[in-house]
């Protein structure tokens, strides 16, 4: 005990400050090219202007402002979401079956990503319920930064109800700078209070207890991979065996969930609170950074064809009279080309707003699915209300006749039963002009079933 103390006040000493990592979603690549005029056998030949790139080759990343970070309050019997995060192949598949005590996510050992979009599979735990969230590796080169929106998204819209736990996975021990990825991608898409609060580390492949692996990630030296990524989820690190698939999974699963119900009990009860909306927000703003730093080469490049063409024109005072039709020539390349770029800056602005457009527009449609289904839940529940009073009414009616049948049976086996009137009084009141009045028709119906039997 006493060296796992001093492992974790080692590991909270030396925690870093870390910002977010930038969160890219680039559109493809574009390139355009214009060729510029050929030179003339001159003897003063202006400098033509480099060939025109819009866009550069390689994808485009900037900071998005920092997520604004949110949290809710979990209620008793709510649904409590846990994520699983991971470098492809580290084995996020194969522990989401243990923990759920099923077989519905399907694992394998390749370099290929298996799970290709977010799933998930609900249980119990100790009397809550919980859904256990399988995502794709956002980190593998396959994925586009589209396909990797759209991901972000089914997992803001499986997540609602908030993230009780956000679970990152480390293959054998191995702490590498794609590991380190993943917590920053965490922090550029939840914010670094979600890593510090609601994140764990499970290190696959190991035997080693949690004070054993505290106390070696405490002992590593400063700087290194394995001690900053457990220092910024506050040193909550889990060793999981190489035989964690083995059935049934008890100990897996046990030493998994008293991880996240311990997570859960410091945050007093409280969840990541996955707001679709407050992403598309973030998703726009990204965009609108993306367009400013691709256009702010093609203005840069528009004024420096200006000034060239400046330059033209004094070149072409100062030229022989026989050399001012060859300039003229030149002048007007350079005029094609800045019409180019004009024409390229309208049609990058039109895709731009157009995209803007189908945001709000989504955003509409999710405010739209909101309010049919609080429309659908209060029609439903006043159906049950309905069903529950004509039940009652029912209920009522069979009581009645089933008294009527038995007096009859009574009278005509010439009994003495209980008065009718009695019956009713007791039912109704006897202040009820309502009781008297089904009480004398009752007793006037039995007196004809019973052949004008006397009724008391």
């Amino acid at each position: 005990m006493g060296a796992s103390q001093s492992a974790l006040r080692a590991l909270r000493r030396t925690r870093p400050v870390v910002a977010a990592a930038p969160l890219v979603f680039s559109r493809p690549t574009l390139q355009w090219y214009c060729e510029g005029p050929k030179q003339l056998p001159l003897q003063v030949t202006p400098e033509l202007p480099e060939p025109l790139h819009a866009l550069p080759t390689k994808e485009q990343r900037v900071l998005a402002p920092p997520p604004e970070f949110k949290e809710r309050m979990v209620s008793a019997g709510s649904l409590r979401n846990i994520v699983l995060l991971g470098l492809t192949g580290a084995g996020k598949s194969t522990l989401a079956n243990p923990i759920s005590c099923t077989m519905a996510f399907k694992s394998g050992d390749s370099m290929t990503s298996v799970t290709q979009e977010v799933q998930h599979q609900e249980f119990e735990y100790n009397g809550e319920k919980y859904r256990v969230i399988d995502t794709p590796g956002f980190f593998d080169t396959t994925m586009t930064h589209e396909q990797v929106a759209v991901a972000l998204d089914q997992l803001a819209k499986v997540a609602k109800e908030g993230l009780v736990a956000v679970i990152v996975i480390v293959k054998d021990g191995r702490f590498t700078e794609e590991n380190e990825a993943v917590i920053k991608f965490v922090e550029a898409v939840l914010g670094s209070t979600a890593v510090e609060k609601y994140s764990m580390l499970v290190v696959t492949h190991t035997s080693k207890s949690v004070s054993k692996l505290q106390e070696e990630l405490a002992s590593l030296p400063e700087g290194h991979l394995g001690r900053t990524m457990a220092s910024k989820v506050g040193c909550r690190v889990l060793g999981v065996d190489k035989a964690f698939w083995q059935w049934p999974p008890y100990k897996t699963r046990t030493n998994v969930m008293s991880h996240v119900e311990e997570i859960l009990k410091s945050n007093d009860h409280t969840a990541i609170d996955c707001d679709v909306m407050n992403w598309g927000a973030r998703i726009k703003k990204q965009l609108e950074l993306e367009f400013e730093m691709q256009t702010a080469g093609l203005r840069k490049q528009m004024e420096d064809n200006r000034r060239k063409f400046e330059e033209n024109q004094r070149l072409m005072k100062e030229a022989h009279d026989n050399d001012k039709a060859k300039f003229m020539e030149e002048q007007q390349h350079l005029q094609i080309e800045n019409k180019s770029i004009k024409e390229l800056l309208q049609k990058t602005t039109d895709e731009h707003s157009q995209m803007l457009k189908e945001i709000e527009s989504e955003k509409l449609n999710v405010a739209r699915q909101l309010e049919s289904m609080n429309t659908s839940q209060q029609q439903l529940q006043e159906q049950i209300r309905r069903m529950h009073e004509a039940h009652e009414q029912r209920l009522d009616q069979m009581k009645f006749d089933y008294e009527m049948d038995k007096q009859r049976e009574m009278r005509a086996n010439q009994l003495v039963p209980l008065p009718r009137q009695q019956f009713y009084v007791e039912r109704h009141g006897s202040d009820s002009s309502e009781a008297l009045a089904l009480a004398t028709g009752a007793l006037a119906g039995a007196a004809l079933v019973g052949g004008g039997c006397n009724v008391q």
